[in-house]
This record gives C-alpha cells, structure tokens and sequence, in this order.
C-alpha cells in the first residue's frame, strides 16, 4: 500500500511542520514580549510627564523646596 518513499515523504513534511510551527510560536512570543515592553514604555513616560507637569505647575521658592527633600544630600 504505502511504499517507504511514501512513508519518508509523510514523515519528512511532519518534521517540516513542527519545526515551523515551533519557529512561529518563539516568533509571536517575541513579538508579544515586545509590546509588552512597549506597553510599559509608554507608561512610564506617562508617569514622568504627569510629575513634570505637577512640578512645572509649582511656584519656584515651593517646587526648590519640595525637591530638596528628595535630593540626596
């Protein structure tokens, strides 16, 4: 019925299929850890301009003497 070319045809385009499924997977992975990143990015740049913000909004006699309480010393 099935001679062995036919069977190391099928067994050959098994092994192609889950190595590209395989590649697929870190590939997506990838791509998902790097919006993630991107995600997290675009926060912190958010949270940095809403404090730039507060502290642009202050007098500056009151902003050098809040950020002095935060400068090392």
């Amino acid at each position: 019925m099935f001679g062995v070319n036919s069977l190391l045809i099928v067994l050959g385009g098994v092994l192609i299929t889950l190595v590209a499924a395989f590649f697929k997977g870190r590939i997506e992975g990838a791509k998902a850890e790097r919006a993630k990143r991107v995600q997290a990015e675009i926060g912190a740049r958010d949270l940095a301009d809403e404090i730039q913000n507060d502290v642009g909004a202050l007098p500056p006699d009151v902003a050098r003497e809040e950020l002095s309480r935060w400068a090392r010393k």
